[in-house]
């Protein structure tokens, strides 16, 4: 009896040994994966960063190279027409027309409490009303055609369709998809205000009231010794001849007044300005106006006849 008491023992004892040691060898190869697929993610990022990085600076360099479609972007990502700070601009005039709303009534705090309640994206879900007021004054300007001016059309309304393709009703899970789309489209083509700062410089940019000068050109260095024609052909090989291919994508300019105040004008057209309806609504007003002298005078009929006076038959001006 002892001695198979004893055996039971061992057999336990080296069984949980056993258990344990799988346990550390199991927790080990468990933080191991973990690690590597962290250090995979983190190489990612920074390739990812790495990317993003060089792809900021070559849109500098061609902004200050004077490319056209360069220079229009980082205007728009300067002046809150797109990216980051045109998101952080729009959050915050939703929070600020949410926090502005005054409740005089019992009808107003369980309106505002119906709203806390809706799930999001749900039935009862609807757009902010700033976002949707908006987007129907931004439907209503024909904007100049150009590379981002396709986005700024969004419809104000959600339109959720009752039946699927097989004439079922819409499941609830595509309806909300429906409607997160819809708003994620409506965020990125949204135009909020600029800050009232930013917009006076804007306008004395246009006007000419606030002083502007083009940036100054570093010293180029030096250039290297010219190579011979066929030290060039052993190095480069043989060379095609006239070709406009580097300019496919734009040409640069120089940076002058007269080229920045179009982009300017261009900018300034995008920006609306925040008014308040006799509803007590808000209200967006795009700008129309526009800068310049015009391209056509008008002339009465008599005089009409005597432009082409000076001009004789050869159509040289006498």
């Amino acid at each position: 009896m002892h001695k198979y008491v004893l055996d039971r023992y061992r057999k336990r004892s080296s069984s949980l040994l056993l258990s344990d040691s799988r346990k550390i060898r199991q927790s080990q190869s468990q933080s191991e994966k973990y690690r590597e697929k962290v250090k995979v993610a983190s190489l990612e990022r920074q390739k990812g960063l790495w990317k993003s990085a060089r792809k900021i600076l070559l849109l500098l360099r061609r902004a200050s190279q004077g490319y056209h479609n360069s220079l229009e972007k980082v205007l728009m990502l300067a002046y809150g027409r797109v990216g980051a700070k045109k998101y952080s601009l729009l959050y915050a005039l939703i929070r600020d027309v949410q926090e502005d709303k005054i409740l005089n009534s019992n009808t107003d705090v369980e309106d505002l409490l119906r709203k806390v309640s809706i799930v999001r994206f749900g039935d009862e879900w609807e757009p902010p009303e700033v976002l949707t007021a908006l987007l129907k004054s931004q439907n209503q300007v024909a904007f100049p055609q150009g590379a981002y001016m396709k986005r700024f059309k969004v419809n104000e309304v959600v339109k959720v369709p009752k039946l699927n393709s097989w004439q079922m009703p819409m499941p609830e899970v595509r309806r909300k998809n429906i409607r997160k789309r819809y708003f994620n489209r409506a965020r990125f083509g949204a135009l909020p205000p600029l800050d009232s700062a930013e917009l006076n410089v804007l306008r004395g940019l246009i006007s000419g009231a606030e002083p502007w000068k083009p940036p100054t050109r570093r010293a180029t260095v030096s250039p290297p010794a010219a190579l011979s024609p066929l030290e060039t052909f052993l190095s480069d090989g043989p060379q095609n001849g006239l070709s406009f291919r580097k300019y496919v994508l734009g040409r640069p300019h120089r940076l002058t007044r007269r080229l920045m105040s179009s982009l300017w004008e261009q900018i300034y057209h995008l920006t609306p300005q925040r008014t308040t309806s006799a509803m007590g609504k808000p209200k967006f007003d795009f700008p129309n106006e526009k800068s310049g002298q015009p391209l056509t005078v008008s002339v009465k009929d008599e005089m009409s006849l005597g432009i082409f006076d000076s001009v004789d038959d050869d159509r040289e001006v006498c």
